[in-house]
């Protein structure tokens, strides 16, 4: 792998994170994750606990991180729920940056499948809330997938399946 920024995006509870850190141990490279880049930022005192600022620092340290790893030659993923907009941004400085930006869309299409995922996980990620269905439920109403994605990865499908599918597709 290149010099390559992997986004695995979508939803909380889409395996997008799974994913990610499979990708990261097989290829050997950092993930960075959005929920554990907020999380770090609990503790500031200067913002409330569910402010822009915070969520708005998540996403640069995200970004400089990526960038980062690209200054060194070095390929990374990130793992978070991204507006296009947010893509469009990314996918331009990271070719400014000299690498290439491969978009997954993690989805799990069955609802019920989806909520059960969402209620019955514990990530324990200091500094973050667990996050609810309802809260799911909200983002959805205010999110859009990738208009563009390299690949699709749904979670009904068995995750060794999908691991070996998630491979498959880039060159060795």
């Amino acid at each position: 792998m290149n010099q390559t920024v992997v986004v695995f995006t979508e939803l909380p509870g889409t395996g997008k994170s799974t994913l990610a850190e499979a990708a990261g141990r097989h290829f050997g490279i950092p993930v960075f994750s959005w929920d554990w880049l907020r999380g770090s930022l609990a503790d500031l005192t200067w913002v409330t606990r569910r402010s822009r600022a915070k969520q708005t620092a998540a996403f640069a340290l995200m970004e400089m991180l990526a960038l980062r790893q690209l200054a060194l030659g070095q390929s990374c993923a990130l793992d978070a729920v991204v507006s296009q907009d947010r893509l469009t941004h990314w996918d331009s400085a990271i070719s400014a940056a000299g690498g290439t930006m491969i978009v997954i869309h993690c989805v799990c299409p069955d609802s019920l499948i989806h909520q059960g995922r969402v209620e019955q996980r514990r990530r324990g990620i200091p500094g973050w809330h667990e996050v609810g269905w309802k809260h799911v439920e909200d983002m959805r109403r205010r999110h859009s997938p990738p208009l563009h994605p390299h690949l699709v990865m749904d979670s009904r499908n068995p995750l060794n399946e999908n691991i070996t599918d998630l491979l498959a597709f880039f060159p060795v």
